[in-house]
């Protein structure tokens, strides 16, 4: 892959403006707005070439200026989203990524045949960035709590893309070359499973033996903050290693929601870690154990749990917080 989408620090002012109205103006699918006049550039400026000036505005940037317009035909709007979801590969061209994303975001719901057709694309990043931005239009109604059906429909091949994505990839980082995304898909694609769990279920107990750390960690999390106790003695283990203290920042918080979450049942397997090596994997069995079967703790109790959040009393008030601020921080090498 050859970039990853971040802003460009040299961009226009209109256009960050332009981004930051994402959230305050109507979608293209929506009542058009008035038509915005956009000024040409001065013809002077600091003895810069009009022609350099002019470039300035890319062909992504003027784009979403045209869609937001309210102006384009809905045949020009549906072409707009095409060469938007094509923009998405990974290719030698800058910064056209992360303008068709914007693009994308404005386009809304008018936007999801194509993106649903990327979703079978060969191209790891087209695919990723496609099942994100279908992610970001359910989520957005979840957060809303709107009576009304998601814009999105959940299909097996979206399921696919987001476990897919659960992986420890190159998103929201490429190690290779530093270049960094706001498009964290491990991140959000385990909230939208969380969401929906039910016909995500069968592919994250397929997950939760995947060779990938990430992937495998990820899964079990989500079984075990869904309550599904069917599948605690296959998760639980794995939950019950990221208690330890490794490299990885913040998984020990979220094994701990999640075994609490799994309640009783995981405290035969947590008794076998009572012993660990690990002072903190010990530790933190410990205190999962006792809180899921009401014993007595001790300073000592609370000083470990401290240890891993000072946010709680107990493990299980894990489970009460969002799973923003569970997955706030957490790190995979």
């Amino acid at each position: 892959m050859r970039r990853k989408d971040k802003l460009r620090r040299g961009s226009t002012l209109a256009y960050l403006i332009a981004l930051i109205a994402v959230s305050l103006f109507p979608r293209a699918d929506a009542q058009p707005n008035p038509p915005i006049t956009i000024a040409p550039p001065p013809t002077t400026q600091n003895n810069i070439p009009k022609t350099a000036r002019a470039s300035a505005y890319s062909e992504g940037e003027s784009l979403w200026l045209r869609v937001h317009s309210g102006q384009l035909s809905p045949a020009e709007l549906d072409a707009a989203a095409t060469k938007c979801v094509s923009d998405l590969k990974s290719d030698s061209i800058d910064w056209n990524a992360v303008d068709a994303m914007a693009v994308l975001r404005l386009l809304g719901p008018r936007a999801i045949p194509q993106l649903e057709a990327a979703l079978n694309s060969t191209d790891h990043q087209q695919r990723q960035l496609a099942a994100h931005a279908l992610r970001s239009l359910d989520n957005d109604h979840f957060d809303r709590q709107e009576q009304t059906p998601s814009p999105i429909t959940i299909t097996p091949a979206l399921i696919r893309v987001t476990i897919e994505g659960l992986q420890n990839d190159d998103f929201p980082r490429d190690r290779k070359t530093g270049k960094c995304t706001e498009v964290a898909n491990a991140h959000s694609g385990f909230i939208f499973l969380f969401h929906h769990y039910a016909l995500a279920k069968d592919s994250l107990q397929a997950a939760a033996s995947s060779p990938d750390p990430q992937q495998r960690f990820y899964a079990a999390a989500i079984i075990g903050l869904s309550h599904d106790t069917a599948l605690a003695t296959l998760v639980a283990p794995t939950l019950a290693e990221h208690l330890g203290n490794n490299n990885i920042e913040g998984d020990s918080r979220l094994s701990m929601a999640a075994l609490s979450a799994l309640g009783p049942q995981v405290v035969p397997i947590l008794s076998g870690y009572l012993s660990d090596a690990d002072p903190q994997r010990r530790s933190s069995a410990r205190i999962i154990c006792k809180d899921l079967l009401h014993k007595p703790w001790t300073d000592q109790d609370r000083a470990d749990l401290k240890q891993i959040s000072t946010l709680v009393h107990r493990p299980s008030e894990l489970q009460d917080g969002t799973l923003s601020s569970l997955l706030d921080g957490l790190r995979f090498p």
